[in-house]
């Protein structure tokens, strides 16, 4: 009877360890036939990343050139404004 024991004691021991080893080899393999995928999936992203901030940069930029035009365009105008009183104060 302990003989059986031992004897089941040791196969249970021997599937446990073909199970973990099939596990560890498994997870090596889906680690390996994954693992090309994340470095595109990660270049892509890196790309994404760049064009998002060249993008942003240009957009910031077009905003302050814009600011800049706005305000010529309005320190034209109030220069044009003071003019005109002065003018007008000139005809009193």
């Amino acid at each position: 009877m302990m003989q059986l024991r031992d004897a089941a004691k040791a196969g249970s021991r021997q599937t446990i360890w073909q199970l973990i080893a099939t596990v560890l080899a498994t997870s090596g393999i889906v680690i390996g036939f994954l693992s090309p995928r994340f470095d595109g999936l990660e270049k892509r992203i890196d790309q994404s990343e760049k064009t998002t901030n060249q993008r942003f940069e240009d957009f910031q930029k077009a905003q302050d050139k814009r600011l800049d035009d706005f305000q010529k365009t309005l320190d034209k105008r109030f220069d044009d404004f003071k003019q005109e009183m002065r003018a007008l104060l000139q005809k009193r």
